[in-house]
């Protein structure tokens, strides 16, 4: 999904149904209770994620997986 696509705002429901796959509601309350994952806004009980902060935590925190050609020296 384009990032021009995503709402500007969002709850961590939301972000598992955006990144099907890729985050789930509770791995983000997980990581904010550490201290760690993607800057979020608090409204009450309720946490929001701002589309830019997402994506940037996103792309900080990819790996790039490649598999090795039997042809190349190891």
């Amino acid at each position: 999904m384009a990032k021009e696509n995503l709402p500007e705002y969002f709850s961590r429901a939301e972000a598992e149904r955006l990144f099907p796959g890729v985050v789930t509601a509770s791995t983000l309350a997980r990581l904010a209770s550490q201290g760690r994952g993607p800057r979020f806004l608090k409204m009450g009980r309720r946490v929001f994620y701002r589309r830019e902060d997402f994506v940037k935590w996103l792309e900080e925190n990819s790996v790039e997986v490649r598999t090795i050609d039997q042809d190349e020296p190891r």
